[in-house]
């Protein structure tokens, strides 16, 4: 255990933290930093372009295979790492499919309706 001292102006506090909350504390200290800077959009062909500096490919590790989200909301550009669904293969997605599929009771009932337009089935 680490025994600290926490000094008050009125009074002094002496009490113990484990390792494991010493790094717990350290820990969340380190993930508060925020990288804020301002930076210039360029021309990239008939788009803009940013560039992410090193401080922030640090705290934020991609590479030029990255796929990202942008959210682009009325006064600012949020951009995150994608969320990649697994690679499934044509047979993986049938597995278990004996080829029999049986129309749900609303579509039964939607083929049956006439045209009621210029539609054509």
């Amino acid at each position: 255990m680490l025994a600290q001292k926490v000094l008050c102006p009125f009074f002094t506090i002496s009490f113990c933290l484990t390792i494991q909350q010493e790094l717990d504390i350290i820990i969340s200290k380190i993930s508060r930093v925020v990288i804020c800077m301002t930076i210039k959009a360029n021309r990239w062909g008939a788009a803009l372009g940013i560039r992410l500096t090193n401080p922030v490919l640090e705290k934020f590790p991609i590479d030029e295979k990255t796929l990202l989200e942008i959210d682009a909301q009325a006064d600012r550009i949020i951009i995150t790492r994608a969320k990649v669904l697994p690679k499934i293969t044509l047979e993986e997605l049938f597995d278990g499919f004996s080829g029999e599929y049986e129309h749900s009771e609303e579509t039964r009932e939607w083929e049956q309706l006439k045209p009621i337009g210029s539609e054509t089935i």
